[in-house]
């Protein structure tokens, strides 16, 4: 069989899907995403370094209790968590 001769697969209709997103919930998932950008929080990462427990304990606290509520994240809170990071940042490499 020469693979010259494969015919290429012509590419489908688009797949429709029976779920449409409202525009609630367009403004729902874009606040999440403003609220996780403030803090440098990345929402769907597959992360799998452990060397930083307790900065990662503390950004999935912030995501459970208060991103994914869509609740403002308090300002002491967003201090250690940045204070955190950056210091995780500095002695990084």
């Amino acid at each position: 069989m020469d693979i010259l001769s494969i015919e290429k697969p012509t590419k489908p209709k688009r797949y429709r899907t029976s779920y449409s997103y409202t525009q609630s919930d367009l403004e729902l998932m874009n606040r999440k995403r403003q609220r996780a950008n403030e803090l440098g929080i990345l929402l769907f990462s597959l992360d799998g370094d452990d060397s930083q427990s307790e900065l990662k304990e503390l950004e999935d606290y912030i995501i459970d209790n208060f991103i994914d509520l869509d609740i403002d994240v308090p300002d002491d809170l967003k201090k250690k968590y940045l204070a955190l990071k950056k210091e995780y940042l500095g002695t990084e490499g």
